[in-house]
């Protein structure tokens, strides 16, 4: 378990560093990020290097026995490089040029920008990358923020055409796929080609998906050219990203691949609740199945939202372990000491600005105490999971390009009613890639598979056929990769798979509903339809639910079919009371239990390892709570044995151990 915080000693004087270093040290921190906003002070001019003052930093902390992760200082360029270098600006999608007076206002397909990055990430890892005190490297800070990954300068309208000559060789390929004929929008020159600005009305959804492709990729290989300078002159050092997780202009499976481990910056922005911070730390977790670290997290109130409430007395504490609970191994806060200037100023730290500690700094203390008191039993433990939710971006974007439904425009409306159901039976849940291999599931999730590749087709073939349990959501197989629609029967190429046809289908504005009636597999009852409804022709599949009313009355809406030794259950509907009755009858029928039974509010999560299992129990309400054990069980953290009926307290935190 490793414990840190961000800091920044170039904003302030020797004198502080020592004491900071020792502070630290007393709370139970353990490892501390540092130059990541530094490039000027490092590089105050083209070439110059003046490391000197960092290497008193790392050398004082070290002496506290705290260790370093080190940040590559590129998401703040230094004026002079601009001022050198002004083409090197981001554009937008307006063909405005952003100004050099923030961060993140950069190309990334620059080649002035990207010399410049090469230079200082070289430098660093030839002087740090073998310093014993530091153990990892972190690229850059949050990719893409502020809305930064699609650029529209000159260099990338270049970058895209040369990009999408090696996807398709030709032009003749590319109308082909992109459908250009519409419109009459068909290209005979590359150079008449251009990045997706306005204009009169919509455009054609190859294009866009394609340029969402190739700005990705192009944050990709500014990535990869950082990784391999450190790969280069570095050993036994980690090289991660923070990313963010709710963020949807990156392809994060993409970008993970490379790296050694995964980190994400937990911040909870207005509408969220606790609910959604556990779909991102699984989701980030599933990109390379291997514990997490969260590199930021607030120890109080930010600065950036609209009335940016302070966090109550011990919900900092259950945030840490709420991470911790879905897999992470180490915990950082932004960040150590409040800044006296600059955009952030309002933003919280384990410090105030006087540098004097107070409530939160003995809170983090406390974490620190029991973060080390559980270390040696939680080492090694990760979460293991039977079902799995299938995400994919390209499916993503296509359908925030064209929703079809202004309140569909994001997609994440089709994840979270599956997860939720799953998270309120406290089952451990594990996001995947289409392509993956998933014969470790019982029980695999896809709600939106909108653009399906033959790939993917074949390996969800290939799970149901070998005894996997699939449920597809509405809208699954509608798009070849190119975006256009698919010319087989919907749900395309897996319309044998799931036995059925899709005939008509049609968007719903939020004050009407359509009624599912349920009467098998789905669970009895009727149930509301909301935003998006298909009416389905059975092939080889059965009906477990049918519309009641309408003009769609006794319509097909869920099917099930066999397939192989597995089955596949679509679904044509929205719904979240609906998706709840399918979740818990597919449960059912597979014999599958959750970690616990708990009240709503309360979170039961597992970690197995070594040590056995430990279950976490997190009250995420501001009330008390009781939870019924099968059991008594030995609370870790606080020494004593739960009794069959256990009261948590608000914000409370237990961690059991089950021999």
């Amino acid at each position: 378990m490793h414990y840190g915080v961000a800091y920044y000693p170039e904003q302030w004087s020797e004198e502080t560093w020592s004491r900071d270093a020792a502070l630290m040290a007393q709370a139970g921190l353990t490892v501390v990020r540092l130059a990541e906003f530094a490039w000027t002070r490092l590089e105050p001019r083209a070439g110059h290097f003046t490391f000197e003052w960092l290497d008193q930093v790392i050398d004082c902390l070290a002496e506290h026995q705290l260790k370093i992760v080190l940040g590559t200082p590129t998401a703040g360029p230094p004026h002079w490089l601009v001022t050198a270098h002004p083409d090197m600006l981001f554009v937008t999608a307006e063909g405005r040029h952003m100004s050099p007076q923030s961060r993140r206002f950069i190309c990334l397909k620059n080649n002035h920008f990207r010399a410049a990055s090469e230079r200082i990430v070289t430098a660093l890892a030839q002087r740090y990358g073998r310093h014993p005190a530091v153990i990892g490297w972190q690229i850059d800070n949050e990719f893409g923020c502020h809305n930064t990954v699609r650029c529209y300068c000159t260099q990338c309208q270049l970058g895209f055409r040369e990009w999408l000559q090696v996807r398709y060789g030709s032009l003749d390929h590319l109308n082909k796929a992109w459908g250009t004929v519409f419109w009459s929008q068909e290209y005979n020159e590359w150079e008449q080609i251009a990045p997706p600005q306005p204009t009169a009305t919509y455009h054609n959804p190859g294009h866009v998906l394609d340029f969402y492709r190739y700005s990705a990729a192009t944050v990709c290989d500014y990535q990869q050219m950082q990784i391999t300078i450190l790969r280069d002159y570095t050993h036994n050092q980690f090289i991660c990203h923070n990313f963010m997780a709710g963020f949807d202009q990156l392809d994060h499976s993409q970008m993970s691949q490379p790296l050694d481990m995964v980190t994400w910056d937990n911040y909870i922005d207005e509408g969220m609740d606790w609910s959604d911070v556990s779909r991102f730390h699984d989701m980030i977790r599933g990109l390379k199945h291997q514990p997490f670290w969260i590199m930021e997290s607030p120890p109080a109130q930010v600065n950036w939202t609209r009335y940016n409430p302070a966090l109550r007395h011990g919900e900092a504490r259950l945030r840490s372990w709420h991470a911790i609970a879905h897999g992470a191994d180490g915990l950082f806060y932004f960040h150590w000491r409040a800044f006296r200037s600059g955009a952030e100023q309002l933003h919280s730290a384990i410090l105030p600005h006087d540098g004097l500690p107070g409530r939160i700094y003995d809170e983090t203390a406390a974490l620190g105490q029991e973060l080390k008191q559980v270390q040696p039993l939680l080492t090694g433990t990760s979460i293991r999971a039977k079902v799995a939710i299938l995400t994919d971006i390209a499916s993503h974007w296509s359908l925030q390009h064209q929703p079809h439904n202004e309140a569909l425009s994001d997609p994440s409306l089709y994840v979270q009613p599956w997860y939720r159901a799953l998270l309120q039976r406290n089952m451990a849940v594990e996001f995947c890639q289409p392509h993956e291999d998933l014969k470790a599931y019982q029980l695999v999730i896809a709600p939106l598979l909108h653009v399906l590749t033959n790939q993917t087709a074949q390996n969800l073939k290939h799970y149901v056929n070998q005894g996997g349990t699939l449920i597809l959501g509405p809208r699954t197989g509608w798009r070849e990769t190119s975006n256009t629609m698919t010319s087989l029967p919907l749900p395309g190429l897996l319309a044998d798979l799931a036995g059925v046809r899709v005939t008509e289908w049609a968007s719903l504005p939020p004050e009407q509903v359509r009624y599912v009636h349920a009467t098998s597999a789905g669970g009895s009852g009727s149930y509301e339809a909301k935003l998006w409804y298909e009416m389905l022709e059975l092939h080889s599949a059965t009906a477990l639910a049918r519309y009641a009313g309408g003009d769609e009355h006794n319509a097909v809406a869920i099917a099930h079919n066999n397939y192989g030794q597995g089955s596949v259950t679509y679904v044509g509907v929205l719904g979240d009371i609906l998706i709840d009755a399918i979740i818990a009858e597919t449960l059912n029928v597979l014999q599958m239990d959750g970690i616990l039974s708990t009240p709503d509010g309360v979170e039961a999560s597992m970690r197995e390892g070594p040590a056995g299992k430990f279950l976490f129990l997190l009250n995420h309400t501001a009330h008390e709570q009781r939870v019924t054990l099968p059991a008594p069980y030995y609370d870790i953290l606080t020494n004593e044995w739960l009794t069959t009926e256990t009261q948590l307290a608000p914000f409370a935190i237990r961690i059991a151990q089950i021999r």
